[in-house]
């Protein structure tokens, strides 16, 4: 039979069973091909009358080729399900018990550190069996000598080994294997040596027989009959029928449980074991081919740890995975799909050798090697010696995956392609340079210039006429747009825990003087999202860099994952980070404390809890308004206020020394670029969740919830 990949699957009457092609076995008597119009019957090589006649028997049972047709087609729930519904058809004539077809079978990987296996999808399933049937016939030809691409053409096994690997960077493996036999209910495969002994024993026992012919009545007491058993090392497993087997634990807890239960007639307890895996492998069960490629770029820390950032964007892929299948359906169903890559730039950089490491004293050496990882790099960054090389190897990284990409998937640019990128802590800064072409060199430029003219006599009128025109060169040179070094167009910029804002101030940028288009251009990142952990102590906000007002204002809260109506966040109104009305008649003294001092008005984290985004100010001015706000407070509380306290009190806050206007209509932006997450629990102690609130984006399903609704827009 011929599905529509042109696997062709015959029918053996002498042997009396289907053969496969992926064992690379022929039909030798009489051969069916399944098209789209139907199944056509014919004789290969045979005078026999009863194959004349075009009649065929299967497992004792007598069928027409117009009658395995016509099952065939009314099996068939669509057009790529041939190879399921002639099994499903096997099935039904007759229970006799054979070899495992590969469809049957299903291979299985994980990472070395792992207790879980994970199937690979029936397309990958079906490569590697016929990888491994021909390597057990010693079938060699060149197809053999080819890696097997898998998860989407991301990584490539060697059958022989058990390894798979990844393609486009390198540091990760997983373990690979062939599984026939799986624990009941978790689906979870007996590992392979202990599955083939396995295997070899039931086949020995029941191999053409029929399962009925074993068909025992249960008995009203005590345990079934054991018909086989098989002892290995660590367990035995014993058949009280082809399809009951069970595995018991040699360990001795379980064998005294064991022992207990038959002195009072129980059954015996054990794990019961499948024969084959629950759904069967199809050709049809493959990912769609990628349409968005989303880069993940680390920050400071990876000094000596290259898998970090690999394991990193393992939690963020697999955070994604869960929420593409429970809340978007609809992108199952679509052609859209959306793939992570790590990208690594630490490890390849020289920067000193080891000078640093050489003046290192040795007294508290831990914590001297910890800021050698992760504050140095930082100290590199604003080096005009180590900052080029450190924006050249990422950028050649980042070039280097997507040319690799592109030439193994010649059609994702003729498609439409998409690339954004999600870059963490200094990873930021350093993509933010690469996609505008920034240079520091710029900023003295002027300056230096300006300062060698002055110092040159004027009877040296050539040299001061050459260094002007060195100045109107170089300016003209830095009033061209801004070009990225990058070969691709970044559709969204995610930065995660960012310090972006505060190298853009150093930089002598300005609210009010420099506008948003400078600072993001929309020819080179159509949009940016700055996303933060309210007690990240290394992010910043972005939004008061453009709009000094927004300073005052709170970011946009991301909704949580599971929030059944989100808000679009275009629609979100602008908050200021006053409290409003409501909230200052609702504020009790279980939840507001009068500071003691100026010093520690916000420091509690009560006040986080109350309004969100809430920061900790020297501005006096504030201050002096949120003590008057909460002796206000108590004067509600007391139930001594004027009809008009709240007219009153609110005109107090907004006609007050210090304080700007945050009406929506004063200060809104037409793009909003502040994104905070929810507070835990746990996150009101603010200097204990500043340990872990800058490492938190990777597994945050609020965080990956928002990068895949931007990803795939409308999707959920």
């Amino acid at each position: 039979m011929t599905n529509e990949l042109g696997l062709d699957y015959n029918l053996d009457l002498e042997h009396d069973h289907v053969h496969d092609p992926l064992i690379g076995c022929a039909a030798e008597n009489c051969s069916f091909r399944l098209d789209g119009e139907g199944l056509e019957g014919g004789i290969a090589d045979s005078d026999d009358e009863a194959n004349a006649a075009n009649s065929i028997m299967l497992h004792g049972a007598g069928f027409t080729a117009a009658a395995v047709h016509e099952t065939l087609m009314n099996r068939r729930s669509d057009s790529d399900s041939s190879i399921s519904s002639f099994t499903n058809l096997t099935s039904a004539c007759s229970d006799k018990i054979e070899e495992l077809k590969a469809e049957e079978v299903r291979w299985f990987y994980k990472h070395y550190n792992d207790k879980k296996w994970v199937p690979f999808v029936g397309y990958d399933s079906l490569h590697l069996e016929e990888r491994y049937r021909n390597l057990k016939q010693e079938i060699k030809d060149f197809l053999t000598l080819e890696k097997i691409y898998v998860r989407g053409g991301l990584y490539e096994t060697d059958v022989e080994s058990r390894v798979c690997t990844s393609i486009y960077w390198a540091g990760e493996e997983f373990k690979i294997m062939r599984a026939t036999w799986f624990h009941d209910g978790s689906w979870q495969p007996l590992d392979e040596c202990s599955a083939e002994q396995i295997e070899i024993a039931h086949l020995k026992k029941f191999l053409g027989s029929k399962c009925s012919d074993y068909t025992q009545s249960t008995p009203s007491k005590g345990a079934k009959p054991v018909i086989l058993n098989v002892q290995l090392t660590t367990f035995h497993v014993d058949w009280n029928g082809p399809r009951e087997v069970y595995l018991f634990s040699e360990a001795t807890p379980s064998k005294l449980v064991r022992s207990f239960s038959q002195r009072i007639g129980l059954q015996k307890s054990g794990y019961r074991l499948h024969r084959g895996y629950s759904e069967e492998a199809t050709p049809t069960d493959k990912p769609a081919d990628i349409t968005h490629l989303i880069f993940v770029i680390h920050g400071i820390g990876q000094k000596g740890e290259t898998s970090k950032i690999i394991r990193n964007c393992s939690k963020l892929r697999d955070a994604v995975t869960f929420l593409k299948k429970k809340y978007f359906h609809a992108l199952k169903e679509s052609e859209e799909r959306s793939e992570f890559f790590p990208v690594e730039w630490r490890s390849n950089l020289k920067l000193d050798g080891d000078t640093v490491e050489s003046v290192t004293p040795h007294k508290i050496r831990g914590l001297r090697e910890l800021l050698n990882r992760t504050a140095m790099d930082i100290m590199y960054y604003t080096s005009p010696m180590y900052r080029t090389e450190i924006v050249n190897c990422l950028s050649n990284e980042l070039n280097r995956l997507y040319g690799m990409f592109c030439q193994r998937n010649p059609s994702f640019e003729s498609g439409g392609g998409k690339v954004s990128v999600v870059a963490h802590s200094l990873g930021c800064v350093i993509m933010y340079d690469i996609l505008t072409g920034f240079n520091p060199v710029q900023l003295y430029l002027k300056d230096l210039v300006a300062e060698s003219s002055r110092d040159l006599n004027s009877e040296e009128g050539k040299t001061t006429q050459q260094l002007m025109d060195l100045e109107a060169s170089l300016l003209e040179r830095a009033s061209k747009p801004k070009e990225s070094m990058t070969a691709f167009t970044v559709e969204n910029f995610f930065c995660l825990g960012s310090p972006l804002a505060v190298f853009l101030a150093l930089r002598g940028f300005r609210p009010e003087t420099e506008p948003l288009e400078s600072i993001v251009p929309r020819h080179l990142v159509k949009k940016m999202f700055n996303i933060y952990h309210p007690s990240d102590p290394v992010a910043y906000r972005l939004e008061p860099l453009i709009k000094r007002e927004y300073g005052a204002n709170m970011p946009l809260q991301i909704h949580y994952y599971a929030t059944i109506d989100k808000t679009p966040y275009e629609t979100m109104p602008v908050e200021p980070l006053i409290p409003s009305r409501d909230e200052k008649t609702s504020l009790s003294k279980e939840s507001v404390e009068e500071p003691k001092s100026p010093d520690k008005t916000c420091k509690s984290g009560r006040w986080s809890m109350i309004w969100p985004g809430w920061r900790k100010t020297n501005n006096s001015a504030e201050q002096d308004l949120l003590s008057m706000v909460i002796k206000e407070t108590k004067v509600v509380e007391k139930g001594d206020i004027a009809p008009d306290f709240a007219g009153n009190l609110e005109n107090n806050i907004e006609n007050h020394d210090g304080i700007t206007d945050h009406s929506p209509t004063a200060t809104e932006m037409d793009t909003r670029l502040d994104f905070v997450l929810r507070e835990g629990n746990m996150d009101s102690f603010g200097y204990l969740a500043a340990f872990t609130a800058h490492t938190c984006y990777w597994s945050n399903y609020d965080v990956a919830y928002f990068i895949l609704n931007y990803l795939h827009p409308g999707m959920d």
